[in-house]
């Protein structure tokens, strides 16, 4: 099933390198998730946080869905999430700057 392959699928970071004709993907994280998001002040420039709704440790086995907006930074490796719990469902977050 197509929805399920896309459930596995882990963060990346595509480089385009347009003079020698080349891309190259680069794994961020073992992170599963969906609907990445970065700071929309920044897009098309190098940022070194991404979001992306993920599946916490608390989502009971047999349940569809995501519980948890992962934070992974680029640069570092280094990944935080905020877990809703099991009794929530996450959809597409929206990213809103403190300024």
């Amino acid at each position: 099933m197509r929805v399920a392959q896309r459930m596995h699928e882990v963060a990346g970071l595509v480089v385009a390198d347009l003079r020698q004709h080349r891309v190259t993907l680069r794994s961020l994280s073992a992170e599963s998730g969906e609907f990445p998001r970065v700071d929309p002040r920044h897009v098309g420039q190098p940022t070194g946080a991404l979001f992306i709704a993920s599946r916490a440790p608390t989502m009971p086995d047999g349940l569809f869905g995501l519980n948890a907006v992962a934070r992974l930074d680029g640069r570092s490796g280094r990944m935080q999430r905020f877990d809703y719990g099991a009794e929530t469902l996450v959809e597409e977050h929206v990213f809103v700057p403190r300024s």
